[in-house]
């Protein structure tokens, strides 16, 4: 346990002697020292260990508070610093934490509490990715704790996240892009939303659900041929959004985008600024305004209802062989991007990234053309006397032995990409009947 009392070998001002002071912090979180008026260090220790013992009693004796208490005076503190969504992942984590390791005082909360919370959460079926976020989720809160004072070190600091295994990033080719394109503008959407022109804009701009959805056509320059992001405020015809991670910024938009955008606009009900949302659906919102019934999460997890079961339906019209999910058409932009020179830095900035780890890592897809060139220079390495070495030619004498195959030619190895796939280890396998 961290001393809550500090010895401080204070010199004297002249600088003949010195003396021992106590350093503390009051129950109001202000730094406050002590003399103890003498240089006796033995003593000193003493004296430093029972004023702990007496700050520690007057403390648990009289300034308790409870995890939950805790937790409603921290979101109090914090209040719109940060997203309702970020309050709510709060308040729900800290809840499941409390209810597995007891309503304690927050500042008894151990790094084996965290320990037993992640292996509650495992053995009751929760998914490695779920606990993991729960994990950062717990770790962010007691730092902010930290931060204000109210602890001396996070107990949570070096509580771990379950090993996972990275799921293979989901990109778009271009043939499912085409077919996903079709299948949208072949199928009426009984709530009106233009399921192509959303999803045309997706894998041209890289934009998010929210982003599409929120997006009013004041946004888009049609004379720069630029769409901008940016939070929306409370007005009479729009409604307060917010945009995840970062500040607002200009995406391109090509000749062929901004013609199909002009025309779609012309098809737009009166009165409604935002590009996507039917009529019906933005006429609906702006009744539970007038009630009080519309938030700023309502914003993120409203706008369309059913969203992802409608796109799911969409995939299957398309007919995909493997399944998709709409923010798949993000990862497909951005990894195109990339794919076309562009540098990460640029693609975090065109992706509204605060971190270029997050564009690293949940966003680049290798595609199958890195693949053939790696595989290429891979073979371009070998030696080509190692080559000759390996596949030197030794008929083998029983069956079921493994069989020399032969070298690839030099016109084969300068193929390069696709032209030629080197054999693992340089022997095939005989089979034959008795």
């Amino acid at each position: 346990m961290k001393k809550r009392v500090q010895l401080w070998k204070r010199p004297t001002y002249d600088g003949s002697r010195y003396t021992f002071y106590l350093l503390y912090t009051d129950e109001q979180g202000r730094r406050r020292q002590k003399a103890l008026g003498h240089a006796d260090a033995r003593k000193a220790e003493r004296q430093r260990q029972a004023f702990e013992r007496e700050l520690r009693m007057g403390h648990s004796a009289s300034n308790i508070q409870r995890l939950n208490e805790f937790l409603e005076d921290s979101l109090r503190r914090t209040g719109k610093q940060i997203r309702e969504s970020t309050q709510r992942d709060y308040r729900m984590v800290m809840q499941d934490f409390i209810g597995e390791v007891g309503n304690m005082d927050y500042r008894s909360v151990e790094y084996r509490h965290g320990e037993f919370y992640v292996q509650k959460c495992l053995d009751r079926g929760n998914t490695r990715d779920t606990v993991a976020k729960k994990v950062r989720t717990l770790k962010r809160f007691f730092n902010l704790a930290l931060e204000r004072g109210q602890i001396d070190e996070n107990p949570l600091r070096f509580l771990k996240q379950p090993r996972r295994v990275r799921k293979k990033i989901r990109t778009l080719s271009s043939d499912e892009s085409h077919r996903l394109i079709k299948a949208a503008r072949d199928w009426p959407d009984r709530t009106g939303l233009r399921w192509d022109m959303l999803v045309i804009l997706a894998l041209t701009t890289g934009m998010r659900k929210s982003e599409l959805l929120n997006l009013v056509w004041s946004d888009i320059d049609f004379d720069k041929q630029t769409v901008l992001v940016t939070s929306k405020a409370d007005t009479g015809s729009t409604w307060r959004w917010e945009i995840k991670d970062a500040d607002e910024r200009l995406l391109p938009l090509t000749d062929g985008v901004l013609a199909l955008l002009t025309e779609y606009q012309a098809t737009r009900p009166e009165g409604c600024p935002y590009v996507f949302l039917p009529g019906a659906t933005y006429e609906n919102i702006q009744k539970k305004r007038r009630k009080g019934q519309w938030t700023l999460t309502n914003t993120r997890l409203d706008i369309a209802g059913s969203f992802s079961r409608r796109f799911k339906e969409l995939v299957k019209r398309a007919a995909f062989q493997k399944d998709a999910t709409f923010h798949d058409l993000r990862r497909t932009a951005l990894s195109d991007w990339l794919q076309s020179g562009m540098s990460i830095l640029d693609v975090m900035r065109l992706a509204g990234h605060a971190s270029i780890d997050t564009t690293q890592k949940f966003y680049l897809e290798i595609s199958e053309d890195m693949v053939n060139r790696a595989r290429a220079s891979k073979a371009l390495q070998i030696d080509e006397n190692l080559l000759q070495i390996c596949c030197k030619s030794n008929p083998a004498k029983n069956t079921g032995d493994l069989v020399p195959c032969n070298p690839p030619s030099n016109k084969n190895l300068e193929m390069g990409r696709g032209g030629f796939e080197p054999p693992t280890h340089g022997f095939s396998v005989r089979c034959s009947t008795n």
